[in-house]
């Protein structure tokens, strides 16, 4: 599934800000691959927040055995669990979430650009805590250096739509799609569905004032649908293609699945790999459980086939049930006979043994 967008990012603030703030962090948990679960308790209520870096942080009604913490969140539980959240806030319009905890003002840095990462920064803005130490050629992302924000200069939607056409200034030639992305970080899926409304092509270098009026007016119509539809997941042949918090053009042939926030379409999408068992002893138990079922299921069927065959051989035995019965008081009576008499006395039916001794025989049915 693809990166999570900047004004996604926007919508969950406001979807998680009223539990969230003021909540205590109960318990920070280690996911694996880039994953984390945080619970967070207010109220007498609990709820988890699922960070996969890069691609959600949403919501969750499901709690996965979580992998050994390690160094780096036990670290962080020393610090933060049982603090108060003083706020959650998205940083420069850009895809950077920040918790505010604790009297100490630290803060819980969730990176969901480049490589992704989680850095706790304390009071004095350093880095205290990072989940992976990166350097960049304008930040180092290291314990005990500065935190410094990556660089950016987006506006919000509503500053954009307040700003009219003067933020889509093409001085350099760029393509339309360029120009838009910069001025306001929507993300690609918004970027270009804004445009096919505005019928301006992504690769038009000249933008006229028409074509800069026709954006900013989808812009406007743009903020109307975040608050007026809700968001959506896109299905084809039952496989998930994509989500959005509104319409997109581009989707509407396909499958739509609606939801009431865009925290519960995000855990309904990663829900899937999220109950993936990843152990590879208990993998190894599902498969040899998966061999033992399709094992079960030929001997099933094998069983099936028996009973139609032995219902067949019933019934045939039932028609000569009345040769059988005088087949058996003959035999009773004559204690001595031989077998080729006892077949010529019964020939409807095909005696091939006979056992004086234990007063029985044996009958061939044909299928």
């Amino acid at each position: 599934m693809r990166d999570i967008s900047a004004i996604e990012l926007n919508v969950l603030v406001k979807e998680l800000s009223d539990f969230i703030t003021k909540s205590r962090i109960k318990k920070i948990y280690f996911l694996g691959q880039d994953s984390f679960r945080i619970a967070f308790y207010k109220e007498n209520k609990t709820i988890h927040l699922y960070i996969k870096l890069l691609k959600t942080i949403n919501e969750t009604k499901f709690s996965e055995t979580a992998d050994e913490p390690n160094n780096f969140v036990m670290s962080l539980r020393k610090r933060l669990e049982n603090r108060i959240v003083n706020s959650i806030s998205q940083i420069n319009h850009d895809r950077i979430l920040q918790f505010s905890v604790g009297k100490e003002k630290y803060l819980l840095t969730i990176e969901m650009l480049g490589k992704g990462n989680i850095i706790l920064v304390n009071e004095t803005n350093n880095i205290e805590l990072c989940y992976k130490s990166l350097d960049f050629s304008d930040r180092i992302i290291r314990p005990n250096n500065p935190y410094i924000l990556p660089k950016g200069d987006s506006i919000s939607l509503e500053e954009a739509i307040s700003s009219g056409t003067s933020i889509l200034s093409n001085e350099n030639n760029e393509k339309a799609i360029s120009v838009l992305s910069k001025s306001v970080n929507l993300g690609p899926l918004y970027t270009e569905d804004i445009l096919k409304r505005a019928k301006v092509d992504p690769k038009s270098t000249s933008l006229s004032e028409k074509d800069k009026e026709s954006i900013v007016k989808e812009l406007k119509l743009f903020s109307e649908r975040l608050s007026n539809e809700k968001p959506l997941v896109y299905l084809e042949n039952e496989k998930i293609t994509n989500y959005s918090l509104c319409e997109i053009l581009k989707y509407n042939d396909l499958e739509k699945k609606e939801f009431e926030s865009i925290s519960e379409a995000l855990d309904f999408i990663y829900f899937s790999e999220r109950s993936y068992i990843k152990d590879d002893s208990k993998q190894q138990k599902i498969n040899e459980i998966k061999i033992n079922i399709s094992k079960q299921e030929h001997l099933s069927v094998s069983l099936l086939e028996d009973s139609k065959k032995y219902s067949e051989i019933g019934k045939i035995l039932m028609e000569k049930m009345y040769q059988v019965n005088q087949a058996i008081i003959f035999l009773k009576e004559n204690k001595r006979v031989e077998i080729e008499e006892f077949k010529r006395k019964f020939p409807e039916i095909k005696i091939t043994k006979l056992d004086l001794k234990n007063k029985t025989f044996t009958i061939e049915i044909d299928e």
